[in-house]
């Protein structure tokens, strides 16, 4: 059996594929990185997802995103997802998956060796990143600092 092709889809498509509409408000702020209820999910605009089936008329995907909604549903969408760009590519991290237990260390500290660099992989690696007290990310010669709102003792000393 061939491997899953892992995509990210944007949760506006999705939301419309899954409820037949879009959702007027979006709740958006920084990960935490503790499980949140399902009251609680903060749409970040792009939902990890696995390629199931593609038709002439339809793209057929299972979400696997804990931190969304619709995790575990199934959803078909248009075919021309992709050029619209709705649909992304995934990545792999160190051998392992999105949503994979004990990830901390699968997040390159420079994006430019990721296979597939758009938004949904850019922002996705900033914010594991983040979680994991990881604020400085590389792309090529230019320095992603991310504010952590707090101080690092093991970053940052007296001297």
């Amino acid at each position: 059996m061939s491997e899953a092709t892992n995509i990210w889809v944007h949760t506006s498509s999705l939301e419309k594929a899954i409820t037949g509409k879009k959702t007027k408000e979006i709740k958006r702020g920084l990960p935490t990185g503790e499980e949140e209820n399902d009251d609680e999910f903060i749409d970040w605009g792009w939902a990890y997802a696995t390629l199931i089936a593609r038709d002439e008329e339809s793209i057929q995907v299972t979400v696997q995103d804990r931190n969304s909604p619709h995790n575990g549903r199934t959803a078909k969408l248009p075919v021309d997802s992709f050029e619209k760009g709705e649909i992304e590519m995934g990545n792999k991290y160190g051998g392992c998956n999105v949503g994979d237990e004990n990830d901390e260390d699968n997040y390159p500290d420079d994006l430019i060796i990721l296979t597939h660099l758009h938004q949904a992989e850019v922002v996705h690696c900033l914010r594991k990143r983040y979680i994991y007290d990881k604020i400085y990310t590389a792309t090529g010669p230019i320095l992603l600092a991310l504010n952590p709102f707090k101080m690092y003792k093991d970053l940052y000393s007296k001297k």
